[in-house]
């Protein structure tokens, strides 16, 4: 009988449609029996065996249990089991094997089937070959943890060259760059700076040190053997010999550069710590090599890479640079607060008075000074008390200082008043056309029957301090003038220079230092301030206090962060 357009067909036809349909689908379905022992699959379309390579036969009486392969995730496998079991519907991705072995990824929906009582008779599954799909997210995400890596290690690059800036101390670095190492990227590490021959300050950092009093114990069980001679065989001792250049050895039980680490007593507590896998890595600045970096990797980290190890060389590389930064500023620093105190004179032996002087370096001690003191006796029996500063922290403002003593002390020598000794050196300052500035107190100390008459002229130079024998102190700010230099940059031309005289009765002291001393009193203070504040120290003193004690009380007070050089000295009137 012939169907009339719009009229429903049968229920018997239609049963009929829906079969052919899911037959022609290319869409792979299935159907299982779980009243059967372990719900064997009842039938399969064409697309199932296009999708597998299983034929209907092949397929049907067996459970799908064996399109799973070794790599399966079973965990996977179980969230389909139970949902079975419960009869609740699933969607899933599971790898699975064609018949060729092949595998695929299977994205897997199974729904219950219930009849009109609602019991559950079949399970209909319908899958989908995505692997094109997974194999993209996994190229993504891999793609995507790369650059995380590459961020993060920039990142760790970044952080260690901005610390390495805050220390010119080797020890810290080595501290610095340890840290950087461990955790972030091994388990452990030694570090080994040479020192000649040898190999001093072995560090190793472990990433249980902290709370493992196990690991503490032999981390310092290591560093004590590494300090006693580490062995020639090793793979550090040979790098740092320049034999080998950086190396990764993922395997040390099976790579042969790695010998010398299984037969002594570094290797015995090395293995106590565990290593399955290193880097070595030199502290090499251009064709010097100053130690050795030892990353570890334990078993249970992954062995390390070609990655790991160029960003190990390059913090080492970093680390190395500023090593020999150190070193050499250590070296500048030595020589240069050796140069400055061999320009400052000995304290000389003078009948009737006692002396004592200081001479502090900055904080910076690699930067040269142009602070000074002297005192000497003049051609008429006089003493001679001067003190100074050249403007500036490098070699000229050295130089600047040895040229200004050295013109005082021979304006000096014939007995000229202490305003002429400052007028006079000024004039050749600027007369030669040296471009330098100086503060400078000049003063002359002559015997009388009660002690001393000082006569004294400051150019621009901070106030000296005056103590009684009684312990009493008063500021002396007469005689002041100009700096030393400046004449030459004002319109006016230089202001006359005036001499001011002080009794020193017996037993008193004349105190005389340079602003790097004022500066050290706080910042903000203006030099008036400071100077009040010096003399409170002065005056805190016991009575009887000598040149000596009074310079170290001074000394105290400045404290060990100055910026600026400073000398002191004090002259007591016996």
């Amino acid at each position: 009988m012939t169907q009339v357009p719009g009229e429903a067909a049968s229920p018997e036809s239609m049963a009929q449609v829906r079969d052919r349909a899911v037959h022609a689908t290319p869409v792979s379905c299935t159907i299982s029996d779980p009243t059967l022992p372990d719900n064997p699959l009842v039938w399969v379309n064409p697309g199932f065996t296009a999708e597998t390579g299983y034929l209907f036969d092949e397929a049907v009486g067996r459970n799908c249990r064996f399109l799973q392969g070794a790599d399966t995730d079973q965990r996977v496998v179980a969230a389909v089991r139970e949902s079975l079991q419960s009869f609740r519907p699933i969607t899933t991705t599971l790898l699975n094997y064609r018949k060729d072995g092949t595998p695929f990824w299977n994205e897997v929906s199974i729904s219950p089937v219930v009849d009109r009582s609602g019991a559950v008779t079949h399970f209909v599954g319908v899958q989908a070959d995505v692997t094109g799909r997974v194999d993209a997210q996994r190229a993504r995400d891999a793609a995507l943890e790369r650059a995380e890596t590459a961020s993060d290690r920039l990142a760790l690059l970044a952080d260690f060259a901005t610390r390495l800036t805050t220390s010119l101390d080797p020890g810290a670095i080595a501290h610095l760059l340890a840290d950087m190492l461990v955790p972030r990227l091994g388990s452990w590490c030694t570090l080994h700076l040479k020192d000649g021959d040898g190999v001093t300050h072995p560090l190793v950092q472990h990433e249980r040190l902290g709370f493992d009093a196990q690991v503490k114990e032999l981390v310092d069980r290591l560093e004590q053997a590494i300090a006693e001679g580490l062995p020639t065989d090793t793979p550090s001792r040979r790098v740092m010999r320049g034999e080998l250049p950086a190396m990764l050895i993922a395997d040390v039980d099976a790579d042969p550069i790695a010998a010398g680490l299984r037969d002594n007593d570094v290797s015995g507590i090395a293995r106590q710590l565990g290593i399955a896998s290193l880097v070595v890595v030199p502290l090499a600045v251009r064709d010097r090599i100053l130690g050795c970096v030892t990353v570890v990797a334990d078993g249970k980290r992954p062995p390390f890479e070609s990655a790991d190890l160029a960003l190990i060389q390059e913090l080492c590389s970093r680390a190395a640079l500023m090593l020999e930064n150190s070193r050499r500023y250590e070296y500048e620093r030595a020589a240069n607060a050796s140069l400055q105190r061999s320009l400052m004179p000995r304290v000389p032996d003078l009948p009737g008075y006692t002396v004592a002087a200081e001479y502090l370096t900055a904080a910076d001690e690699a930067a040269v000074g142009g602070d000074w003191y002297d005192v000497f006796a003049l051609r008429d029996g006089a003493v001679g008390v001067g003190v100074g500063d050249a403007m500036g922290h490098n070699f000229d403002s050295a130089a600047a200082m040895g040229k200004l003593s050295t013109m005082l002390r021979a304006y000096a020598w014939p007995g000229a008043s202490a305003s002429e000794v400052l007028t006079a050196t000024d004039r050749l300052i600027v007369g030669t056309g040296s471009n330098y500035l100086a503060t400078c107190f000049y003063g002359v100390l002559r015997s009388t029957a009660s002690g001393a008459d000082l006569e004294h002229a400051s150019a621009g130079h901070p106030a000296p301090i005056l103590r009684l024998r009684d312990g009493s102190t008063r500021v002396l700010d007469s005689g002041h003038g100009d700096m030393l230099g400046i004449s030459s940059l004002v319109p006016r031309g230089p202001r006359p220079r005036v001499s001011a005289r002080t009794a020193l009765p017996a037993g008193s002291t004349l105190i005389v230092f340079t602003d790097g001393l004022t500066d050290s009193m706080g910042d903000g203070l203006d030099v008036s301030a400071a100077v009040e504040r010096l003399e409170m120290i002065v005056a805190a003193q016991e009575v009887g206090a000598s040149p000596q004690q009074l310079v170290s009380a001074l000394v105290a007070s400045a404290g060990g962060g100055r910026k600026d050089d400073a000398a002191i000295i004090a002259v007591r009137v016996d």
